[in-house]
Order: structure tokens, then sequence, then C-alpha cells
């Protein structure tokens, strides 16, 4: 099984989700042209239909981009420019189209969760605030600032911060995740190199080996039972070592007392020896 990319199925998700909205925005703003007595001018209408298309654009060329280049992340700046870009762009599309009277002030949440992804919490929550600013002066830009509309901007200026924070937050618990299971595999794999380590130089009979590892290392159970009982198969070939040496040096030292008894025995002999042979020399 491949290994799953948290990051880069984020931006695909983002790049399919992207001509998805383009879509829909484009079939909205052609309703509300064609179809309403409030057209707006062609020129206007025209250069909406085009940003649709670029924003679908803009997140597949940043997949494609980041496959071809191995970049796992967006990075810090490349996120802020792009939901700076979006907050400008969609508070055009709203001033252009009514303010808070049309529900075109969604698609700044729906930009804001591809940036969850790529910048800290905190900054998610400013773009939030941000965006719903951008709803306030869409509003009044459209000339829909207006009493009976504070109900529905109170709303909607809570919403889009709130979904940012709540964003943001889920992201980084899901990266901090990932990241933690990629810092685990990796001491994993260091544990059970150098268990592979100690092993091979203990079947070439070096047993006085060190199999110490890191204790975060030590934090995965398996490995830790396999450390402990090599261990304890290491330990048991040191006693059977040491039991054979002192057993030897028992022998040796057994061997060097029947040699010294037979050293004696063999100088008595001779003493004797020598004793009969002066007795047999005086007899005669």
């Amino acid at each position: 099984m491949g290994e799953f990319d948290f990051q880069r199925r984020f931006e695909q998700v983002g790049a399919y989700t992207a001509w998805i909205t383009a879509i829909a925005l484009a079939i909205a703003l052609s309703f509300d042209q064609y179809k309403t007595n409030h057209p707006m001018t062609p020129w206007l209408y025209w250069v909406l239909m085009a940003s649709t298309v670029f924003v679908g654009l803009g997140y597949t060329v940043q997949l494609i981009i980041g496959r071809k280049t191995g970049s796992k992340q967006m990075g810090m700046v490349q996120g802020t420019v792009q939901i700076a870009v979006s907050t400008i762009a969609l508070t055009g599309l709203c001033a252009a189209t009514g303010g808070i009277e049309q529900p075109y002030w969604l698609f700044y949440i729906v930009a804001l969760i591809p940036a969850a992804v790529s910048l800290p919490v905190s900054f998610t929550i400013l773009a939030g605030i941000a965006a719903s600013g951008g709803v306030i002066l869409a509003s009044f830009v459209a000339g829909t600032l207006k009493t009976e509309n504070v109900g529905a901007l109170v709303f909607v200026c809570a919403l889009i911060p709130v979904t940012a924070w709540y964003s943001g937050v889920l992201t980084d618990a899901l990266r901090r995740v990932m990241e933690r299971a990629e810092h685990n595999r990796a001491q994993l794999g260091d544990g059970v190199t150098h268990l592979s380590n100690v092993m091979a130089q203990a079947a070439e009979g070096y047993l006085a080996v060190d199999n110490s590892i890191s204790h975060e290392a030590l934090d995965d159970e398996a490995l830790s039972a396999l450390s402990s009982a090599f261990n304890d198969t290491l330990e048991s070939l040191r006693s059977l070592v040491t039991q054979i040496r002192s057993g030897g040096e028992q022998i040796a030292a057994s061997a060097g007392e029947l040699l010294a008894t037979a050293e004696e025995h063999a100088a008595s002999a001779t003493q004797q020896s020598s004793a009969v042979s002066e007795t047999t020399s005086t007899i005669e």
C-alpha cells in the first residue's frame, strides 16, 4: 500500500471542488443574467465568467506544479497570496451581484477551506474576519447595507470566521496526526535497523554488543518486546559463555593438580628406586 499524502490529497480535492464551484457559479450567474429582471452589464458578466474559469485553472495548475516539483505543502507566502486574491475577487463578485442579498457570499467559505490546509489556525481565522469585512464592503458598494439586512449580515459575519476557525483546527489536528505518524515510523525504522545490526554482530560471536535503543523507539510495544527478548537472549548467551569459561578454568586447575600429583609420585618412585639401588649395592 502506498504512502497516504495528506497534503496532496487535500490539494487534489481542492482542485475538484474549485471546478465544481466554478461551474455552479457560472450557472448561477448565467441564470441571474438571462432569467431575472436585474441583469448585469455584459462586460461585467463576461469578466465574472472568465474569473470562474481562472479559479478552476489556478487550483489545477497548483496541483500539477506540486506533483512535478514534489512539493508536499503550499508555502506560507503562497497560501497568504491565494486567500488574499480570493477574498478580493469574491468581494468584487458580491458587490456586483447585490451584496448580502445574494447567496454568493457562501463562496468565501469555499475559498477558506483549502487555505486552512496550508495556513496556521490564527491566519485562517484572520482570513475569515477579512472575508466578513469583504461581505460588509460588498454590501455597502451594492447599496444593500440596510437596516433590514443587519440580521443577515450579523449571521454571515459570525458564520464565516467560525467556519474558518473550525476548518483550521480540524486540518491542523489532522496534520499533527500525520506528522506524529511519520515520526513514529521513522523511529520504528531506526529501531529495527539498530536491532538488525546488533543481531548481525551477535551472530558473528560479539556478545558484548550494545543493544540500547532510544526511549522514543521503545514507545512502540512490538519493538520494545522484541528488544527485551533479544536482550534476554544475549544475557543468557553471556551467562552460558561465562559458565563454560569457568568450567574450563576449573578443568585446567584440576589438570594442574593432577600433573603436580603425578610429578610428586614420579619423584617418590625415583627416590624409592635410588634407595633400592643403594641397598642392593650394600648387600653385595
